[in-house]
């Protein structure tokens, strides 16, 4: 599912090239793809990344791109099997694997987490007490 702007950008290049295709005829190669190359070949992603290059960010790719959404998801607090999914991952592990130090105050949690567990509890008997104990 993608949002209402990226949505209508996106109808706005289909038809563009639904255009394209009625004015070139037979030699434009539908073959239902988003990113084409002028007669509707299919497009290498390095040509993606070249135009992202030409454009001043010569340290980014397509597959950084990829990155940066999941990261900005993730930070979101979008529920990380939600995003897993997106990405088309097979298992939401490979998702926490990869995209774990984006997940928001992880670091903070674990601290906490912890500190509370070393704390007295209201008895006043000087005993550290487990987590749930």
């Amino acid at each position: 599912m993608l949002d209402v702007g990226t949505s209508k950008v996106l109808r706005e290049h289909r038809a563009a090239q639904e255009r394209l295709m009625a004015t070139m005829g037979d030699p434009y190669a539908d073959r239902g793809r988003v990113f084409t190359r002028p007669m509707g070949e299919w497009l290498n992603p390095m040509q993606l990344t070249r135009a992202i290059k030409r454009l001043g960010e010569p340290n980014m790719t397509v597959r950084s791109l990829r990155h940066f959404h999941t990261s900005v998801a993730l930070q979101a607090d979008l529920n990380i099997v939600v995003v897993s999914k997106r990405l088309g991952h097979s298992n939401v592990s490979i998702t926490s694997d990869i995209y774990a130090h984006s997940l928001p105050g992880w670091q903070r949690q674990a601290a906490d987490a912890f500190a509370a567990a070393m704390e007295e509890d209201d008895t006043g008997d000087g005993k550290i007490r487990a987590i749930g104990g």
